[in-house]
């Protein structure tokens, strides 16, 4: 069988001392929408001004991150805006 890990590549070297990045394995929505808000967090960004750089108003924003039936398309959209990445890969169980 085989299942769908997320992974968020985070630039760690710009979110904290470290260099280089790392990756950390998601296997639900709701748990990238949590690492998102977290970043958010260390990069001192609002909702209010993500929301401005992906063009949508911050209701929107807000249900869209604490939602749990998020778009790919969406996420991809939010972590560019993070200047994040997100990889997909597929593994057997």
């Amino acid at each position: 069988m085989l299942s769908v890990v997320f992974s968020l590549y985070i630039l760690y070297n710009q979110l904290t001392s470290c260099n280089g990045g790392a990756y950390m394995v998601y296997k639900t929505t709701r748990e990238i929408l949590s690492e998102i808000k977290h970043i958010m967090d260390l990069k001192d960004i609002s909702i209010k001004e993500l929301a401005a750089k992906l063009n949508t108003s911050q209701q929107n924003l807000s249900r869209i991150l604490n939602g749990t039936n998020t778009q790919l398309n969406t996420l991809f959209k939010i972590c560019d805006s993070l200047d994040l990445e997100i990889d997909i890969t597929f593994e057997s169980k």
